[in-house]
């Protein structure tokens, strides 16, 4: 919807205006920004997991569907897996993820 607004205000304008493009830039680096961090990071740390860690992690979210079909964004991912580690279950995992994640760094 903003690439829209951006391109429709952008026609109006014969190409002459610019700003219009740099608003929408500052616009959809403010919506999308944090949570494309995120899900980069989340990207980086599941790439270093090995097959039983993310079978567990698999494991603990097979117990949340219905939460994730309730909450989750396909658009804001990073919210959902924000949500997930606030729970006792995932933070459990937290130790073993960040090991594995630190030594595939240096793998």
């Amino acid at each position: 919807m903003l690439a829209g607004r951006a391109a429709s205000r952008f026609a109006e304008t014969k190409g002459e205006n610019t700003e219009v493009l740099r608003e929408y830039d500052v616009e959809w680096r403010k919506m999308f920004g944090s949570d494309l961090r995120r899900m980069g990071l989340a990207r980086r740390i599941f790439a270093g997991l090995s097959d039983e860690t993310l079978n567990r992690l698999f494991e603990a979210v097979r117990n949340h569907v219905g939460e994730i079909e309730e909450f989750a964004d396909m658009d804001f991912q990073g919210q959902i897996i924000s949500r997930f580690l606030r729970k006792r279950q995932f933070v459990s995992l937290l130790p073993r993820i960040a090991a594995e994640s630190i030594k595939s760094m240096f793998a």
